[in-house]
């Protein structure tokens, strides 16, 4: 397949220096970039007459069973019915361009059995990268998502709790460091987990060849993930200026992925005296608001910033670039919001050697958006007007 006349944005090509390209894939790779109308045409082609390419979209935090923000209707829902919705979620998720999806949690292994049924070609969705169930210590607000956990509460039992997780197909482990915001009656910036315990499941995961991925909101929370080896920090909300010096100085960095699009509603929309006693839309204004500083901090000082959204399916289908919107507001500049939804992300998975960039030689995991989302990133909040996964141009 040739794509003809493609938009490029230098930041995310590699070993092609002009704007404008023709994109020769075979396969399921990228095989050439050229100036327009010099590659061959010899199979099918695209003219995207003008219009912007981009490597696939990543979202590093994500619950394909989140079909909607029901959650008392989703811990009714019975495994057969959650493997539906993820099936569902999978395909979407695809149809807006994102072409590697990290789920961090869901019921009974059906993550994991989405992740290989979309390996196998039995069904259509993105590549899947899967933990399995949530591995947490006792907490207020478990039983929101009860079907999603697993409680462990002695150092000497995480071992076998990541095993099993292993066992069961998990890629990575999550783990629950604070309370959440969405936890009924939790306290999102709370400590649930001791050090030794963080400790535990990072040893744990290490000696399994895998990372921990730590839900982790509060100050002191994120500190201690930092001290006790977790690789991956997810929200990482309350982030200071004492964190990011922390994971500066470290050997093994640690990576945050940030998730602006599950509360951003909460916060644009929130009035004072309306919301005061809706737990939830308190909880998220105050998170958003804390977040945009600290993250906008961290990824002027080079941390490595993931793309995720934590969003349900509903919110994406109704504002498809919800999270790009969102990050607005931490005043980086568009280049940089894109390089954390692809390469950054790519990194912190280490697939940046086959995804992430446009390249000759990477996978084909890519698509064409109608704009210029250099000049005015709305252009996301669009469903793409192409979408390819390795090689295969995407009609659903």
């Amino acid at each position: 397949m040739l794509l003809k006349n493609c938009r490029l944005i230098p930041e995310l090509t590699e070993e092609y220096s002009g704007e404008m390209a023709d994109v020769l894939i075979k396969g399921s790779y990228i095989a050439a970039i050229s100036p327009c109308g010099t590659l061959a045409d010899d199979g099918g082609s695209i003219d995207v007459a003008g219009k912007t390419l981009l490597p696939g979209l990543f979202d590093l935090h994500a619950h394909l069973m989140f079909t909607d923000a029901d959650f008392n209707g989703l811990l009714m829902k019975d495994s057969n019915a959650a493997l539906i919705d993820c099936i569902r979620f999978a395909k979407n998720y695809l149809k807006y361009g994102y072409t590697t999806v990290r789920d961090c949690g869901g019921p009974s292994y059906v993550n994991t059995s989405v992740r290989d049924a979309i390996n196998d070609g039995v069904i259509c969705g993105p590549d899947v990268i899967s933990c399995g169930l949530i591995i947490t210590p006792t907490a207020k607000g478990n039983g929101t998502f009860g079907n999603l956990y697993k409680e462990v509460d002695n150092p000497r039992d995480i071992m076998r709790a990541v095993r099993t997780d292993i066992c069961h197909g998990a890629d990575f482990i999550k783990y629950m460091a604070t309370g959440s915001v969405a936890n009924q009656g939790g306290e999102p910036g709370e400590l649930i987990a001791t050090p030794e315990e963080l400790q535990a499941v990072s040893n744990a995961a290490a000696f399994c060849n895998t990372y921990v991925a730590a839900h982790c909101h509060g100050l002191e929370g994120i500190k201690q993930c930092i001290l006790n080896g977790v690789y991956s920090i997810e929200h990482a909300t309350y982030i200071d200026d004492e964190c990011i010096d922390m994971i500066l100085h470290q050997t093994r960095q640690s990576v945050l992925v940030p998730t602006f699009a599950c509360s951003y509603e909460r916060y644009i929309n929130f009035d004072y005296e309306r919301d005061k006693d809706n737990e939830l839309s308190v909880q998220c204004h105050a998170a958003f608001a804390a977040a945009i500083t600290g993250i906008r901090k961290a990824s002027q000082a080079g941390i490595l910033i993931g793309w995720g959204t934590d969003q349900c399916m509903k919110e994406m289908l109704e504002m498809p670039g919800r999270e790009f919107i969102a990050r607005e507001h931490m005043g980086l500049g568009n280049v940089e919001l894109l390089k954390q939804a692809t390469i950054n992300s790519a990194k912190i998975v280490k697939q940046d050697y086959c995804k992430g960039t446009v390249k000759v030689g990477k996978l084909a995991d890519l698509i064409v958006v109608d704009g210029d989302p250099v000049s005015d990133i709305s252009v996301m909040n669009r469903e793409p007007l192409h979408v390819l996964k390795n090689g295969v141009k995407i009609s659903i």
